[in-house]
């Protein structure tokens, strides 16, 4: 039995494919604690008293004046939203699972937990939420389906599916009568009373729809895009553009639009109170003033990519969650001298993937540039290697075969981390790495690095397997083998299974979509 799945870029032997599991995963990281976990997202709180940093472990609330910690709920879950009750008396939280769970600030006890209930889409994990202006009702989009719940009592008033596209922003009035739902190909306008939607989707099929808010006053409401701009005379000319575009609620009017920049959005704020806009890029961030529709401060290449950004109630601060493409890091700015005040190094950068030794004594935590070897019970750090995806664990538990630089296999003793007297093999963007189960082999292979066998204790090439008729285009992600070493499984585009001996294709599936994670099963059914 074979599972196929995306969580980073793993090689596991059979004995540890348990471990691959994503609960499973979660649950390792929950009990050794790798720093104060990975900040995914944050939020002021109305007052600007506090704030909160939804992370992998918990969820930490800080004092915004001294920029300590005062209080970690323990939810459970790999925390991936996050928001303030308008009244700042709950935190709406959203984890991996698309549930929503609501907690009480003062208690510190957890409220309700909305769950949804709709489809699960092929691809695509949106979820979004946000509190009416009265605090009393929370709009979700969870998967392709809108909800709308009960703070007080955790019921669940409304909901309308069916988008496949997804649903990736939403926001309720501020009379509470009207939901507006943006889907990565459409927007939805769902009158609350009545349940229908107030006029047909409005088709915004070739944007990509970022965030959806409401205008003051409610008449209006505005939506943030990414397109691409294709100049007519060059049929090869083309340029990225943002913009914001103003619609009436009425009847779906477009009202205006305003072109931002040349870059992507990935990541917004809104301050209706002050009519102010930040608009997270992928290097950078803008701060655009609604009033005048204009942009007022623009900070570049300082933050790459970035997973969260939050604005202070009074506009002075702001909080920048930066993911694995980007620095990483949590910040806080001072948005009048245009520096960060404080950075949180506490926690942990995004892994770029996993693996367990067979024996279930060693964990390996792989980054951009370095691999974290821990014990597996303790959480102890015992070494680091300069290198890492991918990396993969000998069968005996003894050997580290892992990637420095992309185009270099090294062998390392995994007690000590020291490298072995085995020689270096060079090969272009290494991507995969899989030991025979009898660890005497190892295959290795990428996008511009052949699929070939090599002797571990030697390094000697025993078959390059892309020069087998009817190999020369191989596609894989992952590699693994067996348990019986016979068949060797390429994971991509397609699920290919080869002859670990000669090479040649046994068969092949189309899985449908490419696929990062393959797991077999023990007896190798």
């Amino acid at each position: 039995m074979i599972a196929l799945g995306f969580f980073g870029l793993l090689s596991c032997s059979p004995k540890s494919a348990d471990i691959t599991d994503p609960q499973n995963l979660y649950q390792f990281k929950l009990k050794n604690e790798f720093g104060s976990g990975i900040v995914e997202a944050a939020d002021w709180s109305p007052d600007g008293s506090t704030f909160a940093l939804a992370t992998s472990l918990g969820v930490d609330i800080y004092d915004s004046q001294t920029l300590e910690i005062i209080a970690t709920l323990e939810t459970g879950q790999w925390n991936q939203e996050i928001e303030y009750s308008p009244d700042g008396k709950f935190l709406a939280v959203g984890g991996e699972e698309n549930i929503i769970q609501l907690w009480d600030l003062q208690t510190k006890e957890l409220l309700h937990s909305f769950a949804a209930t709709g489809p699960e889409p092929y691809y695509g994990n949106y979820l979004s939420f946000s509190f009416s202006e009265d605090g009393r009702k929370l709009v979700s989009a969870q998967y392709q389906t809108v909800y709308l719940w009960d703070v007080t009592t955790g019921d669940l008033l409304d909901s309308f599916p069916g988008h496949l596209q997804g649903i990736g922003s939403v926001a309720l009035s501020p009379d509470d009568k009207t939901i507006v739902a943006a889907g990565t190909r459409g927007i939805f306008v769902r009158d609350v009373a009545s349940r229908e939607l107030l006029y047909p989707p409005i088709d915004e099929s070739a944007e990509q729809i970022v965030s959806v808010y409401f205008a003051p006053g409610g008449k209006q409401f505005f939506t943030i895009h990414n397109s691409w701009v294709y100049e007519s005379n060059i049929s090869s000319s083309s340029y990225h553009e943002s913009k914001i575009r103003y619609w009436d609620l009425s009847n779906g009017e477009l009202l205006n639009e305003n072109v931002i920049g040349n870059d992507q959005i990935n990541e917004t704020d809104n301050d209706p109170e002050h009519q102010t806009l930040i608009l997270g890029e992928s290097n950078g961030f803008r701060v655009w003033n609604q009033s005048t529709r204009r942009e007022i401060l623009f900070i570049s290449g300082q933050t790459g990519h970035l997973n969260s950004i939050s604005l202070s109630p009074d506009g002075k601060k702001l909080i920048t969650v930066g993911n694995d493409f980007g620095n990483g890091l949590t910040q806080v700015w001072d948005l009048t001298n245009k520096q960060v005040i404080k950075t949180f190094d506490k926690y942990t950068l995004p892994p770029f993937g996993f693996a367990l030794s067979p024996d279930e004594k060693l964990a390996a935590i792989i980054y951009r540039n370095q691999t974290r070897i821990m014990d597996a019970t303790s959480g102890q750090t015992l070494y680091t290697l300069n290198g890492g995806n991918p990396i993969a664990f000998s069968p005996d538990s003894q050997i580290i075969a892992y990637t420095a630089g992309f185009n270099q296999l090294v062998f390392a003793d995994a007690r000590s981390g020291e490298n072995l007297p085995i020689p270096v093999i060079s090969c272009p963007e290494i991507k995969a790495i899989a030991f025979n189960p009898d660890g005497k082999t190892i295959a290795m292979g990428g996008d511009s690095c052949d699929l070939q066998i090599r002797d571990v204790r030697t390094g000697t090439l025993i078959k390059n397997l892309s020069q087998v008729p009817g190999n020369e285009y191989l596609y894989l992600d992952t590699l693994s083998y067996t348990p019986d070493g016979q068949m060797l499984i390429l994971s991509g585009y397609r699920l290919k299974f080869l002859d670990a001996q000669t090479g040649g294709i046994i068969s092949e599936e189309d899985a449908g979509y490419n696929d990062h994670l393959t797991a077999l099963s023990p007896d190798g059914r």
